[in-house]
């Protein structure tokens, strides 16, 4: 039987977590806990300028934020009051220079959805989809307590004013929401011990007898420091190679270097790295991978090798297939940060 572990520990102003199974990493993430303008984020906007199919709303924040104009939903005016939710958060990118001080803009919906345990309730449509996870309690109690989270939402104070409603899911919940029940969970503070409790009690129950507070560099322990320097750099070395990483604004290429003459043993240590970095750097949007020139059999191999390592991943990937110039091309919607890009954002501030 699998053995999994989960580690949650600080450094600096990050809270890291990883999930290992039998020793080796699922999930690395790292987060700034209670930064402005989360992933599902639930915001009283004002409506300050209709452009095209899409409205300029003030939350309240310092970048700017953008709501389509949805299927089967009314149209706004200016100046109007609209409860909207984050569905995309702002990508730092090459677009995004300090030349112009332009700033991405986060990506809004009306279509609020409130994620709990096994249940995502969408309550402008008043309508109930179950996830993935194991129900911990009954679906019925869960729909009682969506539709009651909702309506404290909107019976809120200070209808009048811009500004956040209701906190995104904070990484640690996010990450104990969906562990396999087994697993065994490590906490490096007494404080994060609090959040983690916390979580657990609200969410996850049967995780409580699993935590334990272990005052030391987890991650080191672990032997995961490599794999997280990984993350964050744009050259990853292996033993039969290395594999470059660079973002632009449109897309993400991946380039795989090796040994001329040996492209089949080199692509094939390449594609499990590759699956790897894929989801621990959060990488979303379009991919290319340039992998070393193989035959067309090998190719296929490739292709079905990496969408099975992706399978898991959410949200889901499209493995689109090979190009005429000989990439392969995949690509998922962007909606949390890329890991390398929200380290450098904000080590510094």
């Amino acid at each position: 039987m699998a053995r999994f572990k989960a580690l949650i520990c600080q450094e600096s102003k990050f809270t890291k977590v990883a999930l290992l199974k039998d020793g080796d990493p699922l999930i690395l993430d790292a987060d700034v806990l209670d930064r402005p303008g989360q992933l599902d984020a639930i915001y009283r906007a004002k409506i300050i300028k209709k452009e095209s199919n899409s409205y300029w709303c003030d939350l309240g924040l310092n970048r700017p934020a953008l709501l389509a104009q949805e299927k089967d939903l009314p149209l706004l005016q200016e100046g109007e009051k609209v409860l909207v939710q984050i569905s995309r958060e702002a990508f730092d990118d090459a677009a995004e220079t300090s030349a112009n001080h332009f700033q991405k803009p986060v990506k809004l919906t009306r279509n609020i959805t409130l994620s709990h345990q096994a249940c995502l309730y969408f309550p402008l449509k008043d309508s109930f989809k179950e996830r993935s996870a194991s129900p911990i309690s009954p679906l019925a109690s869960q729909q009682q307590q969506l539709k009651a989270i909702y309506k404290q939402i909107v019976g809120g104070e200070g209808l009048d004013k811009v500004g956040m409603i209701y906190a995104g899911p904070s990484l640690i919940e996010r990450f104990l929401k969906d562990l396999p029940a087994p697993t065994i969970i490590f906490v490096a503070t007494p404080e994060l011990m609090i959040k983690v409790r916390e979580t657990c009690q609200l969410y996850r129950p049967d995780l409580l007898e699993n935590l334990s507070i272990k005052h030391t560099d987890l991650f080191q322990e672990e032997g995961l420091e490599d794999a997280w320097q990984s993350c964050l750099g744009s050259v990853i070395p292996f033993p039969q190679g290395k594999i470059i990483i660079e973002s632009t604004s449109c897309l993400t290429s991946i380039d795989v270097n090796g040994p001329i003459g040996k492209g089949t043993e080199v692509n094939k240590e390449a594609v499990i790295i590759i699956a790897e970095q894929l989801k621990w750097r959060r990488l979303s949007g379009n991919i290319i991978i340039d992998f070393m020139a193989d035959g067309v059999k090998e190719k296929q191999i490739l292709l079905k090798k990496l969408g099975s390592l992706l399978a898991s991943d959410r949200p889901s990937w499209k493995v689109l297939g090979w190009s005429d110039l000989g990439w392969l091309e995949l690509q998922r919607s962007k909606r949390r940060i890329p890991l390398p890009s929200l380290i450098q954002r904000y080590q510094h501030d």
